[in-house]
């Protein structure tokens, strides 16, 4: 719950507003709440805009645990190519993945969300918790991302106002578009228009 859903249908709708031509992938979903119907409700893409998942597992829990409890075995391989598939049918869109959970998520006892990224080698959005634990979980992520050659593209921080955390990743990250996010009291998609309307988030598309 740290936010990754709404920002990817945040983003989606950015693109939307200025007519560039966007879809949305999750990759790997775990549990029965669609992510992918929450961005398309709030970003209000076109279904023919959306993906399904590559992999979809009952249990809401990380992938491997996912796998074991569904009795399956979960392979880099096959999810890398069902998505590199997708991105090849339409070339000239945008594409927003989402990933199921952080950075090091792992796929089975040997890999990992991180490794699918490094193959991809797409600029990479964290999302991260605005309050107290982020400035640690946060660098330690990006070191993460840097020692595999992982593109920063933004980072949004979720939640109540901080500004001392916001203060110290501006140092630390000076060349990196940092964005404060609320918890939207009515989460809709003129709340999402409003903190656009605002924003200078639109700096990060073509």
């Amino acid at each position: 719950d740290v936010g990754k859903t709404v920002v990817s249908a945040l983003l989606v709708r950015g693109l939307l507003r200025r007519d560039i031509p966007v879809r949305y992938l999750k990759p790997a979903q775990t549990g029965d709440d669609s992510d992918t119907e929450t961005v398309k409700k709030l970003s209000r893409l076109p279904a023919d805009r959306m993906i399904d998942p590559v992999l979809w597992l009952p249990l809401p829990a990380s992938v491997d645990q996912a796998a074991e409890d569904a009795g399956v075995s979960v392979q880099l391989s096959s999810i890398h190519s069902g998505v590199v598939g997708h991105l090849q049918d339409d070339p000239e869109s945008l594409w927003i993945l989402e990933c199921a959970g952080g950075l090091r998520v792992p796929y089975n006892a040997h890999e990992d969300q991180a490794d699918l990224l490094e193959t991809l080698k797409h600029p990479i959005v964290l999302v991260a918790r605005s309050g107290l634990g982020t400035l640690n979980h946060t660098l330690l992520t990006i070191e993460a991302m840097e020692a595999r050659g992982l593109s920063l593209a933004a980072l949004f921080l979720v939640g109540d106002a901080h500004p001392a955390n916001v203060k110290t990743l501006r140092r630390r990250l000076s060349h990196t578009p940092i964005y404060e996010l609320p918890r939207f009291e009515n989460l809709n998609t003129e709340s999402l228009d409003d903190w656009l309307n605002t924003s200078e988030i639109e700096r990060l598309f073509p």
